[in-house]
């Protein structure tokens, strides 16, 4: 009969993902809390609550979820699918910790802005947590709405907006490795979360239990083409693109750009180790040892 699980610090859901997989990373580099990361589908109540019990954390990190395949298009054919994941299963998550007094981290999404009249394209007006979505259009952005109106009502989240996340390890998901794959981007200033400097502020934010809704991306705006610019600079000078025309708010690719505004979140941690986001690029790049394509 195998043993009992222990009691960890932390309990990572979707460990295995572009998000969750950065934070196990991360918490292995810290060192000091101890953690687990279960493969319970977060869809069975039964089965997260028998984690709950089983493992007795003290905060839960839950970065399970569907981002579409092979992007968010994908959840106008699969809206079913796309309700049930990314709003039940996790509200299972969170209102079962809710009952427990276990605090617990929600990956959202900062895609639910695009310039308007009032923050206007290059003006430096960024959007700020309190101020409702103007992005209507797409199931998965209406779901990502709900899902932050419904946690509201729980007082044990801390909801994170995650805006074009881009990191310097190879993955499908992360903003550079999609960018490589096309030879034709979409160029527009907009604000970016970049993983290598951000999630180890975001650990730190879980420790102090905070909780309510956070912009979570670095200061500053950047385009598609910076980034790309910068790769060829610093990885491999060989790549090549051509940028699309589109209107402000990105056009032919359909996906909302906007600044947000992040003084929420330097207010509550600090400037220290948060970069405005030209320069955390650029830090990632300088970290990669060899071209993404090779690597994939």
């Amino acid at each position: 009969m195998p043993d009992a699980p222990h009691p960890v610090d932390f309990l990572v859901y979707g460990a295995n993902g572009f998000l969750g997989s950065h934070f196990v990373r991360t918490l292995s580099a810290d060192g000091r809390s101890t953690f687990a990361a279960p493969s319970s589908d977060i869809l069975d109540r039964s089965a997260v609550s028998r984690d709950l019990d089983a493992y007795r954390p003290r905060w839960v990190f839950c970065a399970a979820g569907l981002s579409g395949n092979p992007n968010i298009d994908w959840f106008e054919t699969h809206r079913q699918e796309g309700v049930r994941i990314n709003v039940l299963a996790t509200l299972n998550v969170v209102d079962l910790c809710h009952m427990r007094n276990v605090h617990v981290t929600i990956l959202g999404s900062g895609l639910v802005y695009q310039y308007d009249e009032r923050h206007p394209l290059g003006s430096g007006a960024g959007f700020k947590e309190t101020e409702p979505p103007n992005v209507q259009d797409g199931t998965y952005i209406k779901l990502r709405i709900l899902l932050e109106q419904l946690l509201e009502m729980y007082t044990n989240v801390l909801h994170v907006r995650i805006c074009y996340p881009i990191s310097s390890a190879p993955h499908a998901k992360n903003l550079l490795s999609k960018l490589l794959r096309f030879k034709e981007i979409v160029s527009v200033p907009t604000s970016v979360t970049v993983i290598d400097e951000l999630w180890p502020i975001l650990l730190d934010m879980c420790r102090r239990n905070l909780v309510g809704n956070f912009n979570f991306a670095n200061p500053g705006v950047i385009e598609n083409r910076e980034i790309l610019e910068l790769y060829k600079e610093h990885v491999d000078p060989r790549i090549e693109w051509r940028c699309a025309s589109s209107g402000p708010n990105g056009g032919v690719a359909r996906r909302p750009f906007a600044e947000l505004d992040v003084s929420k979140l330097l207010s509550e941690v600090g400037g220290e180790g948060i970069s405005q986001v030209k320069e955390g690029v650029k830090k990632v790049m300088k970290s990669i040892r060899r071209p993404f394509l090779e690597s994939d």
